[in-house]
């Protein structure tokens, strides 16, 4: 049985020049632009950005769906992702929101496949 897996794309205007973070967790900043994510529930990441654009380009953003995202950290597979400092997926912490899933395993600076949940899915990880 084939089965499509389109991810869902939603496009922003950049509020930063983002154009050496393709694949790296964004945020929609109160301005209405998306801008590199952070490491707190400050930044409550929306997906993962999937160009290059310059500050007011257009940004396209994978909101939900498989897409490649850039690692800060070992994960394993199926686990919890969250946004690091730098806007890289690293394995979720307790309490604090996660937004994407481990499709592989792999380790920091590699792109690998995550799984983007839908925006709004995001919830913090048991203790």
């Amino acid at each position: 049985m084939a089965t499509d897996n389109i991810p869902k794309r939603e496009s922003f205007i950049a509020g930063e020049d983002l154009s050496s973070y393709q694949y790296y967790a964004v945020y929609l900043s109160a301005a209405g632009t998306v801008s590199l994510c952070g490491h707190s529930a400050a930044y409550r990441p929306i997906g993962i950005l999937d160009n290059k654009p310059k500050i007011t380009e257009p940004a396209s953003v994978v909101v939900h769906g498989r897409t490649p995202a850039m690692l800060g950290g070992t994960v394993t597979f199926g686990q919890p992702l969250m946004s690091n400092e730098l806007g890289k997926l690293v394995a979720g912490s307790a309490g604090l929101p996660y937004f994407a899933s481990a499709e592989v395993s792999g380790s920091a600076t590699e792109v690998c496949s995550v799984f983007v949940h839908r925006v709004g899915a995001t919830k913090p990880l048991s203790p």
